[in-house]
């Protein structure tokens, strides 16, 4: 069959609104009208075939990389144009072998330190026996790790930083700007923005006024980190206790470097990659396990027994399965990236489907994660699924992407998860304020709409 799947037949604005204003629930009703294969239209889009099923997942997985491309992906955050997410072919595949080394499991893990003393200095400026927003918290969380790990700055140049790093990310993040690259083509309005940042930088030509504050927002950043590049290079000597730094130090196979706009782009995904998708993973999982009585008790009798009453090693959080689990089965439920998007340059077999070049393919990850032929009761929030037998499969549980565009940070938002949470659970009491809270998108993975107000309580450590 040559036709493209069955979906939705409103206007494409419609299903655009629809889609941006509550996106697993309409994500459901497609499933439940149309079956796991489904068409989408948005305005300015090529048509959208969502699968979810582990067969079609894999073939996704499988593309050839000139099967697809990258360029123009429905991203409307303005990471940069050498971003590794926007790259195809040969250009892909060696920014790719430069920057692993700098998240690999040896360096990731000399990173387990700093990472915990972050999480411990936040929250102890929690307040007691009051309500508040963890999500703000634990957004502060992510972004000190990255600027401390990833960017190797502390003290006031941290601070600094990341004031610079949140005007920017609360403008481009925003759910109105999400809306407006749903309705005007995502890849159109990253345009724009890169265009508005291109003339910040040369101060001629004519800005949008709309985006001026947000060009200015992510030149501020540029010029923070183009400082450190250079700081780097002028003094390789000093230490490469940081992904920045490792960077900056890579070599092309005829031993040339990196040059400077590729780290820049490549730092400022990594900054939103590790800060904005990490922070609302882990809101998500402490909202599940504090709601549940039976799997808290199991996770702070893990963390006993790995720590009694002491402080948590954050080298050995890897030892805990039960927390771990736990933190899988919520990115089961919740994942925050919509899932992986292959753009056709050649022709795709999907099941009773012949997808030409032009179609976009989209393995859905919400919707994978539920799939009835793969798991049980999948409303159900049971992190023992990911304690028996081999667990699931790569084209069955996939919340960071698989194939050959797999996260790349994936090792270092896990490793930092389990550091985070360990701290926090063995360290408070959280009682939840409100009810389960609805997702919403905002800018680029789905967040917790309420923020997930708690009321904090520090643990007597000794009497548990």
């Amino acid at each position: 069959m040559t036709e493209l799947p069955p979906g939705p037949r409103a206007p494409k604005i419609v299903q655009a609104l629809s889609f941006g204003r509550d996106p697993t629930r309409y994500l459901q009703r497609c499933v439940a009208e149309f079956g796991d294969t489904f068409t989408l239209r948005m305005p300015n889009d090529p048509p959208r075939i969502v699968v979810s099923n582990p067969v079609a997942v894999k073939t996704v997985f499988s593309l050839r990389p000139d099967a697809y491309r990258s360029d123009n992906l429905a991203i409307h955050l303005n990471l940069g144009r050498r971003s590794m997410l926007f790259r195809d072919g040969e250009q892909h595949r060696q920014l790719r072998r430069l920057t692993a080394p700098s998240l690999q499991a040896k360096q990731v893990r000399g990173y387990a330190d700093a990472m915990l003393q972050v999480a411990r200095d936040t929250a102890r400026r929690w307040p007691t026996d009051t309500v508040f927003p963890l999500l703000p918290e634990l957004n502060r969380i992510a972004l000190d790790v990255v600027l401390r790990c990833v960017f190797g700055v502390d003290g006031s140049e941290r601070d600094e930083l990341r004031g610079q790093v949140l005007t920017w990310l609360h403008g481009t993040l925003s759910p109105a700007l999400f809306v407006t690259g749903m309705v005007v083509n995502a890849y159109r309005l990253r345009r724009v923005l890169d265009r508005a940042v291109d003339s910040a930088r040369t101060r001629r030509g004519r800005r949008p006024l709309l985006f001026r504050g947000l060009a200015d927002a992510k030149l501020d950043i540029l010029t923070a980190l183009q400082q450190r590049i250079e700081r780097c290079r002028d003094a390789p000597e000093r230490g490469q206790d940081n992904v920045l730094s490792l960077l900056v130090g890579a070599r092309y196979e005829d031993g040339s470097p990196l040059d400077d706009e590729d780290i820049l782009d490549q730092l400022v995904s990594f900054l939103v990659g590790g800060h904005e998708t990490t922070s609302n993973t882990l809101a998500w999982a402490l909202s599940m396990i504090v709601r549940r009585p039976t799997v808290l008790a199991r996770v702070q009798a893990e963390l006993r027994d790995h720590f009694g009453d002491g402080d948590v090693d954050a080298s050995r959080a890897g030892e805990l399965s039960y927390l771990d689990a736990c933190l899988k089965e919520s990115m089961r439920l919740s994942p925050i990236s919509p899932g992986p998007i292959r753009t056709l340059t050649q022709d795709c077999e999907l099941p009773g489907y012949t997808l030409p070049p032009g179609t976009a393919v989209w393995a859905s990850i919400y919707l994978a994660h539920r799939h009835p032929e793969v798991w049980e009761d999948a409303e159900v929030f049971k992190p023992e699924r990911f304690l028996e037998g081999s667990g699931p499969g790569p084209h069955e549980f996939f919340p960071f992407g698989g194939g050959a565009r797999r996260c790349l940070g994936a090792l270092f938002a896990e490793f930092e998860m389990r550091i985070v949470l360990a701290e926090i659970l063995h360290r408070f009491e959280l009682q939840p304020s409100a009810e389960a809270p609805q997702a919403i998108f905002a800018g680029i993975s789905m967040s917790p709409a309420d923020g997930v107000p708690v009321r904090a309580r520090a643990r007597d450590l000794a009497a548990s």
